[in-house]
């Protein structure tokens, strides 16, 4: 099972050479004062601990996709 999230910000996307990095505690390409650089870690964090698997596409200029894909069922660690 998966779920593709669309594109949050349409027309921005992340640039190549940080893409690497939001999953990363505590990194943000914002303004200190918007945003802890939490918000993707912690969901990482979430998506692996259910043998999940997240990914994020970007483009610059076009925008960002967040992908989360889940076991439906009777994966390790899930109950039917």
């Amino acid at each position: 099972m998966s779920n593709r999230v669309p594109p949050a910000t349409p027309g921005v996307g992340i640039p190549a050479d940080i893409l690497g990095k939001v999953f990363d505690p505590f990194f943000t390409a914002k303004e200190l004062r918007d945003g802890t650089g939490l918000g993707l870690s912690i969901i990482h964090d979430i998506v692996q601990a259910h043998h999940g698997k997240i990914t994020c596409e970007s483009r610059v200029n076009e925008g960002t996709s967040i992908i989360i894909t889940l076991p439906a069922e009777g994966g390790p660690g899930v109950r039917a």
